[in-house]
């Protein structure tokens, strides 16, 4: 089940170098969202990503599908 595999990636034991370096990512994926940085965000992001919406099943993959999504907004 997708849920029970969330909660155990959010439980999973990190070091606090780990924390730190997943902290300042989340910066600057942040920074790279506010100021519409296509280049930034994907450097923030796997190659593998994927963006998704539940409420509708639009799915974007990979780098390419994330500037998609990202210039759709």
């Amino acid at each position: 089940m997708a849920h029970e595999r969330i909660l155990d990636q959010l439980r999973r034991p990190v070091s606090v170098e780990e924390y730190h370096r997943i902290r300042e990512t989340w910066k600057r994926h942040s920074i790279a969202e506010d100021a519409r940085d296509i280049a930034g965000l994907m450097s923030t992001l796997t190659a593998d990503c994927v963006y998704e919406l539940a409420q509708t099943g639009h799915r974007w993959e990979g780098h390419s599908g994330a500037t998609a999504f990202y210039l759709e907004l």
